[in-house]
């Protein structure tokens, strides 16, 4: 894609010719991402078109001069979290004759919920490692998608300092990952 910079710049002004360039060069990625974790064909392909929605809808959060893909794949884990979420709450659990049994209301769910509960709990671990503000930090960027300059006015802080937890943050979420063997989820924090 030529001069992707200027594309962003102009998804972010709402056009949608460069909504339309962007979803071309990156849907077939984000898919098989998606797909990695899900293993459905049709699930991921439903992901995916929600992960575009989401990035249409929060097109004005985007930093042009941060990584486009690496804020277009934390869309992408918050939204396929979400995914296993929905699983998880629409699993019917039963306890019957002292045998545990488990009934599910959406197909494919019980391996993606098993990973899902894999990654969450390590996901949880490596976050709790991190100190107080770096944690608080990370999670208005990567959870709430709130930009650099946006958490820098809520806490009061400089953007550089911002900026700064946010590579430690990272650093750190990337070595837990990595010894944890989630090399896939690594992606999103790149």
């Amino acid at each position: 894609m030529q001069n992707e910079q200027e594309i962003i710049r102009q998804l972010k002004d709402a056009d949608e010719r460069a909504f339309k360039l962007i979803f071309e060069a990156y849907v077939k990625k984000v898919n098989r991402f998606i797909f990695n974790y899900v293993k459905n064909k049709t699930e991921a392909s439903d992901i995916t078109q929600n992960i575009f929605v989401k990035l249409w809808e929060k097109k004005g959060n985007i930093e042009i001069d941060k990584p486009f893909q690496a804020y277009l794949f934390s869309i992408s884990y918050t939204t396929v979290m979400d995914y296993f979420r929905k699983c998880k709450f629409e699993t019917d659990f039963t306890v019957s004759e002292g045998l545990y049994n488990e009934t599910l209301s959406a197909d494919g769910c019980t391996d993606d919920l098993l990973i899902y509960n894999q990654t969450a709990s390590i996901y949880k671990k490596a976050l709790e490692i991190l100190p107080d503000r770096r944690k608080e930090i990370f999670m208005l960027s990567r959870h709430e998608g709130l930009s650099n300059k946006e958490i820098a006015d809520r806490l009061g802080l400089s953007v550089k300092t911002v900026e700064n937890q946010m590579t430690s943050a990272l650093a750190s979420l990337k070595k837990s990952l990595h010894n944890s063997g989630l090399m896939g989820l690594m992606f999103f924090f790149i």
